[in-house]
């Protein structure tokens, strides 16, 4: 990409640009403007989200998930922002489920409607979310991909935040290099790898997991999406358990349910992982 149009409060103006950052998110005006035709239907998750205040939060310090046929492939989920107020929503990754019926089926599950019966709306938080990649590589020339445009996310649960501030570091200062003759652009792939380990390569790997539970209505489908989800069992014991039948999966969750010691050991590894990536990003 060898020329621009940025706006300032000047006007606007035309630059020649050594280095593009692509951080535009699933609608990627740079991508577009690269050839690249993106179908959002078939790469990306759509999410109907809204803020809503006034409510009545059963547990207004921990993030509630939910799964089951109102979210394909994905999940519904109360996120709470204060005492009373919280980001809820539902999405799907399966183009022929309406996402707004999702949200509407979540919002009449008991446990929910509890919570939200006096709930005002305050925003829109609805949007894609990127599953699959729009692109082969996260280098193209001089423009470097960050954040969403580049599927920059950690499945099943598409966390997207964190990592993105992540790359978009990396970046930033891989074109930095670049500009001062310190290095290529070419390393930035190299250097994301070197800060996140095999994070992305884990979550690629559940990227067809999640469209072929997603296809599925049956009540096996959605068990094993909440071990995958819960993290109670490996990949390979997922495996293992797409052969068996709901009594055997569900004596499993109800196993890990009584459990005084695998939910902990779960809830540490999970905090684990998430001070890894933010020692990742300080350093």
């Amino acid at each position: 990409m060898t020329e621009a149009t940025v706006k300032t409060p000047e006007g606007e103006k035309q630059i020649k640009p050594r280095v593009v950052i692509a951080a535009d998110g699933v609608d990627s005006t740079v991508l577009k403007l690269l050839g690249f035709k993106i179908d959002k239907r078939t790469t990306c998750g759509k999410v109907f989200s809204f803020e809503i205040k006034n409510l009545s939060l059963s547990t207004p310090n921990s993030f509630q998930v939910f799964l089951g046929d109102f979210a394909p492939g994905v999940y519904a989920y109360i996120l709470p922002k204060s005492a009373t107020t919280a980001n809820v929503g539902a999405g799907t990754i399966m183009p022929e489920k309406k996402v707004k019926h999702c949200y509407e089926e979540f919002l009449e599950l008991p446990q929910v409607k509890k919570q939200l019966r006096n709930g005002v709306v305050i925003g829109d938080k609805s949007g894609w979310a990127p599953i699959r990649y729009f692109t082969d590589e996260w280098v193209y020339g001089n423009v470097l991909l960050a954040g969403d445009a580049a599927n920059q996310n950690l499945k099943p649960f598409v966390e997207g935040i964190l990592p993105g501030i992540i790359c978009g570091d990396i970046a930033g200062k891989t074109a930095s290099d670049f500009i001062r003759g310190k290095g290529s652009l070419g390393t930035y792939p190299n250097r994301v790898r070197a800060k996140l380990g095999t994070f992305f390569l884990e979550s690629d790997q559940l990227t067809p997991l999640l469209y072929e539970l997603g296809a599925s209505s049956a009540i096996k489908g959605n068990l094993l999406r909440l071990c995958l989800f819960a993290n109670i069992v490996s990949m390979k014991q997922l495996e293992r358990l797409k052969r068996e039948d709901d009594t055997a999966i569900k004596e499993i969750v109800e196993e890990w349910n009584r459990s005084k010691i695998r939910q902990p050991l779960a809830d540490i590894v999970e905090q684990l992982s998430f001070w890894y990536l933010r020692i990742k990003h300080k350093s």
